[in-house]
């Protein structure tokens, strides 16, 4: 999926991971950890990865997917993380942490960007999920 990478120089200088209750995406002193690491897509696996990216945008979805979603801008994740869907309109918790990632730190990490996967892949994604690609 190299052709759908964002290159290094591309990337903004930090990512923002909002990291909650019941989230598939482990933190530890080790740093991020996606719950599924042993799936890799090739160009003849293009339907199963255009599925797993909507997949991944899907709230219901439970499965075990390889990715860990980050915001390009802390304004969006800091709105996303106030409204906290994963207490399903219950507000107030306040059972989230906002995670910086500084992009220099990561260089051979794939990077991709929802909005370009949404526009190269002509995906259809949920309705919630259509507010997070204005980002880069």
């Amino acid at each position: 999926m190299e052709k759908f990478r964002r290159r290094h120089a591309e990337l903004p200088g930090n990512l923002y991971r909002v990291q909650y209750p019941g989230c598939q995406t482990a933190f530890s002193g080790n740093g991020l950890e996606a719950k599924e690491t042993n799936v890799t897509y090739t160009e003849d696996d293009m339907n199963a990865f255009r599925q797993s990216i909507i997949d991944q945008l899907t709230w219901g979805h439970r499965g075990d997917q390889p990715y860990i979603t980050c915001f390009s801008e802390k304004d969006h994740a800091e709105n996303w993380a106030c409204k906290e869907p994963w207490n399903h309109g219950e507000y107030g918790n306040d059972s989230w942490s906002l995670l910086t990632t500084d992009t220099e730190l990561m260089p051979e990490t794939y990077v991709f960007s929802l909005k370009d996967l949404v526009t190269q892949l002509d995906l259809v994604l949920p309705e919630m999920a259509s507010q997070h690609v204005k980002g880069g």
